[in-house]
Formats: C-alpha cells, sequence, structure tokens
C-alpha cells in the first residue's frame, strides 16, 4: 500500500493542501478497495472511469493498481472537490504521484458523461460511487455502459441503498451485465417465509407474477448475493432494447 494510503487507512484522517486535518468520512472499506485492485490486477484496464472523489480514498486504490499499467488513464469527475472537499482528494493524488495519469472534471456527472460520450470516448474500468439518488446513478450507468468496451468491467458502490439495489435489478434484468465478483457478502442464509414463498411460486407461477412485487417474485438474494459494492461484467456491446421486463 503507498504510504500516503497507508497513512490515511492507519489514522483515519486526512490532510487539505493548506494542511487542515479532518476526520476520515466518507470512504470504502479496505475491503471495497482490495476488491477494486484485485479487479484491476486481473483484468487490467488501460482506461478507467470513476465517479466521486471525495477525499481520493478509492482513487488512490485504483491507481495504486493501474499505475503497473502502461498508458494507463484515469478519468475522475467530482462537482464538489473544491467546495464541500477541500481539494483533499487531489492532494492525496498529487502526494502519491498519480498526478500524471489524472484527467479531472469538476463538473455534475451527467454533463461531464455526456461530453465524453459525444467525443466517443471508450473505458475497460468504470468505479460508481457518485450521487446515489436513483435517477442520477442510472444516468452514470447508462453513460459507463455504452462506453465500456465488451469484457470491461462496472464497480457500482453502496448497493446498500434501495436506490442503488434498484438500478442494479435492472441491470441484471435488461442489460447484458453479469456479477463477477463482490464485497460484503450477506448471510446466504434464506427464512422459512421465503421456502414458503418458493412453494407458493411453483404451484402457482401466472398468479404470482399478478400478486405479488418484483422484489418478492425474484429477491435481491437470488438475483446476487452482494451487500455493498458489486462488480459487473459487460458481455456485449449490443442487445434488446426493446426488451422489458419487471425489476
Amino acid at each position: 500500500m503507498n504510504p500516503v494510503l497507508s497513512e490515511i487507512v492507519r489514522t483515519k484522517k486526512v490532510t487539505s493542501p493548506s494542511g487542515e486535518v479532518f476526520d476520515l468520512n466518507s470512504e470504502i472499506s479496505l475491503e471495497e478497495g482490495q476488491l477494486l485492485q484485485r479487479l484491476i490486477s486481473k483484468y487490467k484496464p488501460q482506461k478507467s472511469l470513476e465517479i466521486g472523489l471525495a477525499y481520493g480514498v478509492s482513487s488512490l486504490f485504483i491507481c495504486e493498481a493501474l499505475v503497473m499499467q502502461p498508458q494507463a488513464r484515469h478519468v475522475i469527475i467530482d462537482p464538489y472537490q473544491t467546495s464541500d472537499w477541500k481539494s483533499i482528494g487531489l492532494h492525496h493524488l498529487r502526494q502519491s504521484g498519480y498526478d500524471h495519469m489524472i484527467e479531472f472534471h469538476e463538473d455534475v456527472s451527467w454533463r461531464v458523461l455526456a461530453r465524453l460520450f459525444s467525443e466517443g470516448r471508450k473505458f475497460d474500468f468504470a468505479f460508481i460511487d457518485g450521487c446515489h439518488n436513483y435517477d442520477a446513478v442510472f444516468i452514470d450507468f447508462w453513460f459507463a455502459s455504452r462506453m465500456m468496451n465488451a469484457g470491461g468491467i462496472i464497480v457500482l458502490d453502496d448497493v446498500k441503498f434501495p436506490s442503488v439495489r434498484k438500478v442494479c435489478r435492472y441491470v441484471l434484468r435488461h442489460m447484458p451485465f453479469r456479477v463477477i465478483d463482490a464485497a460484503g457478502q450477506p448471510d446466504p442464509h434464506r427464512s422459512w417465509k421465503w421456502e414458503c414463498l418458493d412453494m407458493v411460486k411453483a404451484i402457482i407461477p401466472n398468479l404470482s407474477q399478478q400478486i405479488f412485487k418484483p422484489e418478492i417474485l425474484r429477491p435481491d438474494l437470488e438475483i446476487s448475493r452482494y451487500f455493498s459494492c458489486i462488480a459487473l461484467l459487460k458481455e456485449a456491446d449490443t442487445w434488446d432494447y426493446e426488451k422489458f421486463c419487471d425489476f
């Protein structure tokens, strides 16, 4: 682990360019950071995208693994890096010697992503951890998925949020992505209520479709046993845009 990241993890403190010290918050966990590095080491992306910088902990994990790839570039989007985060994330990246591989955009993600998409930009890896409203997460994923090469990976953080989990449900029902890894796996135990529900769905499948919500018919645990962070691999460049099923 690089010295800057190691010190942040050890002390739970961050330092601004002017020397102010703040308590660490809004960071990814060590397990999630290890997930990002494991994926980058295995799939070796050259062009990566990150939405949400904050204090730069996830960026440090990503860049530490990404720097091993020749000519690697990392695009970061964060509209509040100066105002809310005191430029601390960028400061940490400069301290670590990663500034040469960074392309930073201080603007809302939908505007930057639309511009990158119109320029024909392509990515092999993306980490989405920006605004957690459903519409914002969906737009971030929509653009990232269309700029993602087949075989590329999109990682979604904070899937414990209902809004982010709903995006995961849509993606896994409609788009050519499959789960390849995750951090923070929950207990796979199912209660007797779910076992009874499975019996009802098996006995009266057609009626079940009319009675139960999609979340009950195909619970999150059945689609993917994720908890905090989920990695999805894009399997194809095209899919049926007219296909729709409730999610």
